[in-house]
C-alpha cells in the first residue's frame, strides 16, 4: 500500500483528534463517553483535549516529543495577551476577551498562578491608523484601554526611551495540501539580565509591550527574574521545525542588543542570561485553522497559530469541542478553503 493510501485509510478509520487534526465517527456527537485521541499537546491540542474531557469524552493526549517540548510553537514559559488586531479582525478581539476570562477562571480552579497582570503597551509609529481604528473594536468587546502620547508614556515609564521608534509548525508536513498555506519560520528570543535589586523592569512597573514597524520587536518584563525578555517578530527565515538547529544567531543577537540600546538605554550593557530558538506556524493570512479535512468529513484540522495563538488556547478548545460535538459551527474565517486556493508564485 502506498504512503498516501495508508494515510488516507488511517484517517478515515481511526479515532484521531488533535491540535493538527481530529477524526471522529458521525455518531460521536450523541455518544457520551466516546473515545478521542488528541495528537499534538501544544496550546490548541491541550486545551481541546481538556474541553472534550469536560464534556464527557474519554480523551488520550499524545505528542511526538511530549507536552511543552522545545520544538513546539508554544513551548516557552511566558506569553503576552494582547487585543489590538485593527478594525478587520473583531473575531480575535472577542476571542481575547473570552480567553482572558478563561485563563483567570482556570487559575482560580487549579489554584495555580497563570496570569500576571502587567498591562500591555503597543507603541505605534508615525502612522497610528491601525491602532486608532482598533479602539472602537476594543471598546465594543469591553476591553479597557488608554490612549497615551509619547510624553505621557515617558512620564509613566521613564525607563523606556519613547523619543524614537525602531522601524503548530508541522501542518504542512502532516497534510501536504497545506504546504503552501502554512509557513514555519525561525524566531529567536533573548533574556537579558537586569541589575541586582532593579525593579523598574518587573511586571509590577512595566507592561508587556509591542513595538510595531518594519522590524517589530516585543517583550515581557519580569519573567520571575529569569531575565528581561525581548524577541524580533519578523517572520523569517522559513525552516523545518523538526531539524532546525536551536542555536541563536549572532545577527539576531546583535539586532536585539541594538534595539535594547535604542529603547531601553539603561540596559545597553545587560548580559545575556538565556536564549531560545522557537518557531511560528504562519498561515498566509495569519488566521487560525479550524475545519474538516477536505477528503474525510470525520477529520478536523486545527492550527495556524501564526505567532498569536497561545493566548487563544482556551477559546480554541471550546470552539473545537463545539465543532466536534456538532453544537456550533466554527468561524468562517478559520475555514480551509482560503488556504487550499493558494498557488505557487
Amino acid at each position: 500500500m502506498s504512503a498516501n493510501s495508508s494515510r488516507r485509510s488511517f484517517l478515515k478509520s481511526s479515532a484521531l483528534a488533535g491540535a493538527a487534526c481530529m477524526l471522529r465517527s458521525p455518531a460521536l456527537a450523541s455518544s457520551a463517553g466516546s473515545s478521542v485521541i488528541v495528537v499534538g499537546a501544544g496550546a490548541f491540542g491541550g486545551w481541546s483535549a481538556l474541553q472534550l474531557a469536560h464534556r464527557g469524552m474519554r480523551v488520550t493526549l499524545v505528542d511526538a516529543w511530549g507536552p511543552g517540548n522545545s520544538r513546539a510553537s508554544s513551548g516557552g514559559e511566558t506569553r503576552t495577551i494582547r487585543a489590538t488586531y485593527g478594525p478587520a479582525h473583531t473575531l480575535y478581539v472577542k476571542m481575547v476577551a473570552r480567553a482572558l476570562q478563561l485563563w483567570q477562571e482556570y487559575q482560580e480552579r487549579w489554584n495555580l498562578k497563570l496570569f500576571f497582570r502587567s498591562g500591555a503597551l503597543r507603541m505605534a509609529g508615525a502612522d497610528d491608523s491601525y491602532e486608532t481604528a482598533a479602539l472602537p473594536v476594543l471598546k465594543e468587546a469591553g476591553i479597557r484601554f488608554e490612549r497615551l502620547s509619547a510624553a505621557e508614556c515617558a512620564r509613566r515609564w521613564p525607563q523606556v526611551n519613547f523619543d524614537v521608534f525602531a522601524p503548530g509548525p508541522w501542518l504542512g508536513s502532516v497534510f501536504p495540501f497545506l504546504r503552501l498555506g502554512i509557513t514555519p519560520t525561525r524566531q529567536e528570543v533573548f533574556f537579558f539580565g537586569t541589575p541586582a535589586g532593579e525593579t523598574r523592569y518587573s511586571e509590577e512597573q512595566l507592561p508587556t509591550w509591542i513595538d510595531g514597524g518594519k522590524h517589530p520587536f516585543f517583550g515581557v518584563p519580569g519573567n520571575d527574574w529569569r531575565g528581561f525578555k525581548i524577541a524580533d517578530d519578523t517572520r523569517v527565515p522559513v525552516i523545518d521545525p523538526s531539524t532546525m538547529e536551536r542555536e541563536i544567531s549572532q545577527e539576531k543577537l546583535s539586532a536585539a542588543r541594538a534595539y535594547m540600546r535604542l529603547r531601553f538605554p539603561a540596559l545597553s550593557d545587560a548580559p545575556l542570561l538565556e536564549s531560545r530558538v522557537c518557531q511560528y506556524e504562519n498561515s498566509t493570512d495569519h488566521n487560525f485553522i479550524l475545519d474538516h479535512h477536505p477528503e474525510a468529513d470525520n477529520v478536523w484540522i486545527v492550527g495556524g497559530g501564526s505567532g498569536h495563538g497561545f493566548k487563544h488556547g482556551p477559546v480554541m478548545g471550546e470552539m473545537l469541542a463545539d465543532a466536534v460535538l456538532d453544537s456550533k459551527e466554527p468561524p468562517t474565517e478559520m475555514g480551509l478553503g482560503r488556504l487550499l486556493r493558494v498557488t505557487p508564485s
